[in-house]
């Protein structure tokens, strides 16, 4: 059963007795976010509703986020694994702040050929 359909199921009209455990099952429960994510939530609402042909609710947009993001778990998981590049000069900043000495003087033009042959 796709969301659309359970949500349709659970929402609209008398339920079935099919549908009472998973209408019993519904949990509800306050998420935070940013101003910026609520925007782009709302814009994404709002497309989802022009596409759709009728409003879609924040929970429906949710749930259908969720549903995407479990079929699609291994390439999320990868995005988040990736690096954001190219990386900001304030980043850079604070990797190199987090550089210690090892107490071993290095000559730079040498680094290369001894670390890589």
């Amino acid at each position: 059963m796709t969301v659309a359909q359970h949500l349709r199921e659970c929402y609209m009209g008398a339920p079935t007795l099919s549908s009472i455990p998973r209408i019993l099952s519904i949990v509800y429960t306050t998420v935070k976010l940013t101003t910026r994510d609520k925007q782009n939530l709302e814009r994404l609402r709002a497309e989802l509703s022009a596409r759709a042909g009728r409003r879609l609710t924040q929970q429906e947009t949710l749930a259908l986020l969720l549903s995407q993001a479990q079929r699609n778990a291994a390439r999320l998981a990868a995005e988040l694994a990736a690096p954001d590049f190219p990386v900001t000069d304030a980043q850079m900043a604070r990797i190199r702040k987090m550089r210690k000495s090892w107490g071993v003087r290095v000559l730079d033009e040498g680094v290369d050929k001894i670390v890589y042959g």
